[in-house]
């Protein structure tokens, strides 16, 4: 364990983040203010989380920490742990952190549910926890235009993908930084990704995304190295290492203040706001292969639930209440954040939805691209014909100036202020 003391000894500082989390379980686990059996109930518990083979040490650290929160309410032995009990701690949670109450509540029923078999003593805290659904609410959630925002404020490439990977796949933020460039795999339709998370492995194929991720994969600094981490530290002190989930809450939090945009923005609520979106199209079993859910979870209810306004949408459309120029935005707003297409026939190349120009070829993407690009050369050949003739009224006067350069040096100043003028 690599650890660094500070100067008051008391709180370490670890180089690896693991270390961090099994200091703190170990910190949990051998409290002397706990009964000695809850401490080696804790011992045990430790043993059968890591026995599961897909819990990282975060996930882990937090299902025990929560534990340790019971077994400081109730200093009692196990067995004499009624289902009152639990019910009145689950009461007392959510009066004291409601908004805390699904993590305390889960951390709780897994160990009584999975570690000791007992889940009769829990099946009142499930019912309670499900009906309080995920505490999201619709206009809580990202809208695709706001993260078109976020994305065209950016200023990194290694950014831009980021946002769009963990938008476009609704992954974790675990998997996300466990991810690494063997992990991933271009076809001929784009780019395929193998997450690792809590409930296993899963493939899954990115569309929005890949432009953004080929551009940061074609930057790596590891990119020969298949065993990198795909999204790597830039600091100078950390350059290379895996970037951490405290990295990713800062820079989303930055380029979400930055685009403007008033909501408390972390990794998750990317995938809160992408499978909200995509409960519109999607059934509850496809939203579960998507998302990496177990069979028999209920998450998916909560999305359907929260897409419920595009049920009324379908009402209207059905009954002729929804006009034709309205339906046409919808369809418009659907096509955000798809990578544009170069419309050339050879190149036909996949560019992030933010260019105006090709990045293989060059060409304008659009034709609102190609109507500046004719005004700025326009506006270039008017102001060199401009030049052009009073050099020649004033050349009469004096015939040693030097036309060619002169004509040379005008045409680069007039170049740059025209092509400078947007930046």
């Amino acid at each position: 364990m690599k650890l660094v003391l500070k100067e008051d000894n008391k709180r370490p500082y670890f180089v690896d983040e693991k270390d961090k989390w099994d200091y703190e379980i170990n910190k949990y686990a051998n409290d002397k203010s706990l009964l000695p059996e809850q401490n080696k109930l804790l011992i045990d518990y430790k043993k059968f989380l890591s026995s599961q083979g897909n819990i990282g040490k975060r996930t882990m650290h937090n299902n025990i920490k929560y534990v340790y929160y019971f077994f400081k309410h109730y200093k009692k032995p196990i067995k004499k742990i009624t289902k009152k009990e639990i019910l009145d701690y689950a009461s007392y949670v959510n009066q004291n952190t409601p908004k805390s109450f699904n993590m305390y509540m889960s951390g709780v029923n897994l160990f009584f549910r999975r570690f000791l078999n007992k889940k009769e003593l829990v099946e009142d805290v499930i019912k309670w926890k499900r009906s309080k659904g995920n505490g999201k609410l619709p206009e809580e959630m990202l809208k695709p235009e706001e993260i078109e925002k976020m994305v065209n404020k950016c200023s990194n490439t290694r950014d831009k993908a980021i946002i769009m990977v963990l938008y476009d796949s609704g992954c974790r933020v675990g998997e996300l930084i466990n991810l690494k460039l063997k992990h991933i795999q271009e076809d001929e339709y784009g780019i395929k990704i193998m997450f690792t998370g809590k409930t296993g492995m899963r493939r899954l194929r990115l569309t929005s995304s890949v432009p953004f991720l080929k551009e940061w994969l074609n930057i790596h600094p590891y990119k020969e190295d298949p065993e990198s981490p795909v999204f790597v530290n830039q600091s100078t002190n950390h350059f290379g290492e895996v970037l951490k989930v405290q990295g990713i809450n800062k820079l989303l939090k930055v380029w979400g203040s930055r685009a403007g945009i008033k909501k408390n923005i972390y990794p998750h609520l990317l995938r809160h706001s992408r499978f909200t979106e995509l409960a519109k199209d999607y059934t509850e079993q496809e939203l579960k292969v998507l998302a990496g859910w177990v069979g028999d979870s209920t998450m998916p209810k909560v999305y359907v639930h929260l897409s419920g306004e595009d049920v009324e949408r379908k009402i209207l459309i059905k009954n002729g209440l929804l006009k034709d120029e309205i339906i046409e935005k919808e369809e418009e707003k659907k096509k955000l954040l798809q990578p544009r297409i170069c419309p050339d026939p050879i190149c036909k190349y996949k560019n992030p939805y933010s260019n105006k120009y090709c990045a293989k070829c060059h060409r304008p993407l659009d034709i609102l691209t190609i109507i500046e690009q004719e005004k700025k050369f326009k506006n270039i050949n008017e102001r060199i014909d401009k030049y052009s003739l009073g050099y020649m009224q004033r050349g009469f006067e004096d015939r040693e100036l030097d036309f060619e350069n002169y004509l040379e040096k005008l045409m680069t100043n007039i170049i740059k202020k025209e092509l400078n003028k947007d930046k």
